[in-house]
């Protein structure tokens, strides 16, 4: 399949994507165009809003999903031919030990305890009541 066309399937994937959730909110404009939507116009519109974003969100996933099959059914392939018998030869497992899971997480464990030494911060001021207050000797 030629670049172009991939390109183009992607690209009218999106544009359906946004007239699918066009159609969405204007079912749900004319479903809710009562004296309560006319009253709070802003909240109606926003959640207009939300609405679009979240069907465009949805609907968008499958030409996402094509563009990047797209991208790695061009990839793996020609990796896939530069491995010669040789290079699949070298890349066999080995037996390497590492250390299980329990071992990990008691050197997390091992290691959480509190501060060995404490002092203050320097450029941090304490906070304190700075108020207006009358003065001493007002008269």
């Amino acid at each position: 399949m030629k670049p172009i066309l991939k390109v183009a399937i992607v690209a009218a994937g999106y544009v359906l994507a946004i007239l699918i959730a066009w159609a969405a909110v204007a079912v749900h404009a004319a479903l809710t165009s009562g004296p309560a939507a006319q009253a709070s116009a802003g909240m109606s519109a926003f959640g207009d809003l939300v609405l679009f974003v979240l069907v465009f969100g949805a609907v968008s996933l499958v030409p996402t999903g094509a563009a990047v099959f797209f991208i790695f059914s061009r990839i793996v392939p020609q990796a896939a031919a530069e491995m010669t018998p040789t290079v699949h030869r070298l890349r066999k497992r080995k037996n390497i030990e590492r250390a299980s899971l329990g071992c990990r997480i008691r050197k997390i464990f091992h290691r959480i305890h509190e501060a060995e030494c404490s002092g203050a911060i320097a450029l941090i001021e304490t906070t304190c009541y700075d108020c207006a207050c009358p003065a001493a000797n007002a008269r």
